[in-house]
């Protein structure tokens, strides 16, 4: 294995990793730690299946788009050559969507291969943000304030600190400094149930936004982890709202549409 890793991004059919087909795909290989380039590939893909509306609205790829474009099957040697001597994949949330689209298309069209997600090793842009970038007090006032917030965890410096960023925070964002513009910009439109561990994602669907399914569709775990959301409902130290969401969801369905 060569010091090289491949960034990889695909759009789909849809967020279900298990069913969606590709109908668009960019690769580029990377020298590490020289970020030559080696080697790219672009390319639309005919996924051989309609494309839904609501897919159409996320990527703006229509059926006329891919009618003369190859299907899988046609650039999946290509699209394999990129791992002759890396196994390392970076993207953007690449680790629960686009290795998986990859691994799935790739045993669709070539089924002798057998891949497995864990062939690869992922570099995911989402889990280095979350993992390095303090949502800290002082770092919210070093961000939105431009400096140090001196005297850090004596109560009387924070509250002055607080202070200076919540209104830093409403300039920023163009916010309404009244009590429910302010209210309001607590909870995104996306939220679901108004709880962030839940949000609507692209395609109208509800997307788990924590632990180990973080990234995937409530449909799919639904139909892969019950047991996950029962321990969630019934034995863990969740929220109760996030509780009282997966009941409704399991006496009503999944609400589906997208914010109102």
């Amino acid at each position: 294995m060569t010091d090289s890793i491949v960034m990889l991004d695909f759009e789909t059919t849809g967020t279900d990793v298990n069913k969606c087909r590709p109908v668009q795909i960019a690769m580029k290989k990377i020298a590490i730690p020289s970020k030559e380039c080696l080697k790219e590939f672009y390319s639309l893909i005919n996924p051989e299946a309609p494309i839904p509306e609501q897919s159409f609205r996320v990527h703006g790829i229509d059926q006329d788009a891919i009618k003369d474009a190859p299907c899988f099957s046609e650039i999946s040697e290509e699209i394999l050559s990129f791992f002759n001597d890396t196994n390392v994949i970076c993207g953007h949330n690449v680790e629960t969507f686009d290795i998986p689209v990859l691994v799935n298309q790739i045993n669709r069209v070539m089924p002798h291969k057998n891949l497995s997600i864990e062939d690869f090793r992922a570099i995911d842009t989402l889990d280095i943000w979350n993992a390095q970038e303090s949502r800290k007090l002082g770092d919210a006032h070093k961000r939105f304030c431009h400096e140090p917030l001196e005297g850090e965890h004596d109560a009387k410096m924070d509250l002055f600190g607080n202070e200076r960023v919540l209104f830093k925070m409403l300039e920023a964002f163009n916010i309404d400094c009244d009590i429910e513009s302010m209210i309001k910009a607590c909870v995104s439109e996306l939220y679901v149930a108004g709880t962030y561990h839940f949000q609507w994602n692209g395609f109208g669907e509800v997307e788990v936004c924590f632990g180990k399914h973080n990234g995937k569709t409530l449909k799919y775990v639904v139909e892969t982890d019950r047991d996950y959301l029962n321990w969630i409902i019934y034995r863990s130290d969740f929220p109760l709202d996030v509780k009282e969401f997966l009941q409704n969801c399991a006496k009503n369905g999944i609400p589906v549409g997208g914010p109102k």
